[in-house]
């Protein structure tokens, strides 16, 4: 790969086009932060003492955005994930 302009394009690029078409309206970081808790709950379970406080403030900050469908946004995260976290299970 080339520069890290050129990188940083590239994964936003593969990160734009794993995005469900449901979630695009959704800021890049919002979605991503919902991707990383529920792969945290899905297998890194057995370490949950070790993020627990982290996904704990990620989720305050997903709930203080005022997003729209973030229900909607899990279960398409659970989709591409192949996990099956609830939206209940978040606080969502």
């Amino acid at each position: 790969m080339g520069t890290d302009e050129e990188k940083s394009r590239w994964n936003r690029r593969m990160m734009a086009s794993s995005t469900p078409r449901l979630c695009l309206d959704l800021e890049l970081t919002l979605w991503v932060t919902i991707l990383a808790v529920i792969w945290l709950h899905s297998f890194a379970a057995d370490t949950k003492l070790e993020w627990d406080l982290l996904v704990n403030k990620s989720l305050s900050w997903v709930k203080a955005t005022g997003a729209p469908d973030l229900a909607d946004c899990v279960k398409a995260a659970n989709a591409l994930l192949k996990t099956c976290v609830l939206p209940k299970t978040l606080g969502l």
